[in-house]
C-alpha cells in the first residue's frame, strides 16, 4: 500500500503540490505527466530486462529507494531557485518513472510467485485491493498534511516509503526462492502478463 500510495501522488498530489506549493510554472504539470505515461508505455520492457540480475525483493527495493528519493526531493523543490526548478522536477520524476517501471510488473509477479497454488487469486486480490486501498486513503492524508506545510506531504510519504522499502528487504529470506529469484521457464511470461495487468490496473 505505500508503494501504492507513490502511484497514486502522481496524478493526485503532484499538480496540486507544484502549482499551490512552489513557484513552478502551471504549464509544468501536463507535459511532466505526458512524459511519465509516455516513458511507462515505451520503456517497460526495457527496464525490466534491465533489473533481472537483481531478484525480485532487491528490485523492489531499488523501487523504493528511488520513490523515497523522489518524495524527499519534492520536499525540497519550494527551497530550489526557479531557474533551476523546471529541470529539477523534471529529473525527480524521471526517478519516480524508472521506480514505477521497475514494480508494475515484479511486484504482481512476486504477489503470485510467492501464493501458494490454491491461495493465488486471494494473494492477487490482496495486491490489487493495495492499489484500492491507496486511491481512497491519498486525497485525505495528502489535503490534511498539505493544509499543515505543503512539504509535509512529501516528507511524511518519503518516510512512510522508506520504511516500507527497509521492511521489503526483508522479505528475500522470507519468502520461497523460487518466487524471489524468478526462477522457472515460465519466469519471464509471468512478469510480461503482470507488466500489461498492473498497467492496466494502475490507469484505472
Amino acid at each position: 500500500t505505500a508503494f501504492a500510495l507513490c502511484v497514486i501522488w502522481l496524478s493526485s498530489a503532484m499538480p496540486v503540490y507544484l502549482i499551490e506549493g512552489t513557484s513552478s510554472p502551471s504549464w509544468l504539470v501536463a507535459p511532466v505527466l505526458a512524459a511519465t505515461t509516455a516513458v511507462q508505455a515505451i520503456g517497460q520492457a526495457r527496464v525490466t530486462r534491465m533489473v533481472r540480475f537483481l531478484s525480485r525483493v532487491r528490485a523492489l527495493v531499488l523501487a523504493g529507494c528511488l520513490w523515497t528519493i523522489w518524495a524527499f526531493g519534492l520536499a525540497c523543490a519550494p527551497s530550489i531557485p526557479q531557474e533551476w526548478l523546471v529541470p529539477f522536477v523534471l529529473l525527480v520524476t524521471a526517478l519516480y518513472a524508472a521506480a514505477e517501471l521497475i514494480h508494475a510488473p515484479i511486484s504482481q509477479a512476486l504477489a503470485s510467485a510467492a501464493a501458494p497454488p490454491e491461495l493465488r487469486g486471494r494473494y492477487l486480490a490482496a495486491f490489487q485491493y493495495s492499489f484500492l486501498l491507496a486511491s481512497i486513503c491519498a486525497p485525505g492524508l495528502f489535503g490534511t498534511l498539505f493544509e499543515i506545510r505543503p512539504q509535509l506531504a512529501w516528507i511524511i510519504l518519503g518516510l512512510i516509503t522508506a520504511v516500507s522499502t527497509i521492511g521489503v528487504a526483508g522479505l528475500e529470506t522470507r519468502l520461497p526462492p523460487r518466487a524471489v529469484r524468478g526462477q522457472g521457464r515460465g519466469a519471464d511470461t509471468v512478469e510480461a502478463t503482470a507488466s500489461d495487468s498492473a498497467q492496466t490496473l494502475h490507469r484505472e
